[in-house]
């Protein structure tokens, strides 16, 4: 988890941290990858090897590497969804 020191004044002006967490998760990047999965699934068919797929359809589109890329295809982004309440 992340903290974040923040410096307040007192009423005596001395400086005390103040340490919360900050509300993060990993919403819109799941969603992202999904995106880009479907889009994958949309367009791979016999014969289209996936490195056009990639080279035509995602990185014009998302611009991210060829190895994002594969990172991505390989993440079950279903299931992390769900663990975020975000898919049924």
């Amino acid at each position: 988890m992340r903290l974040m020191n923040i410096w307040h004044s007192n009423p005596s002006n001395t400086k005390t941290p103040k340490t919360f967490k900050m509300a993060y998760n990993n919403n819109n990047k799941f969603l992202k990858i999904k995106e880009i999965q479907d889009l994958f699934l949309l367009h791979k068919q016999p014969g289209v090897t996936t490195r056009h797929v990639y080279k035509t359809q995602i990185y014009p589109r998302y611009r991210i590497s060829i190895a994002t890329f594969y990172n991505y295809m390989g993440i079950n982004v279903r299931k992390e969804l769900k663990n975020l309440n975000l898919v049924e």
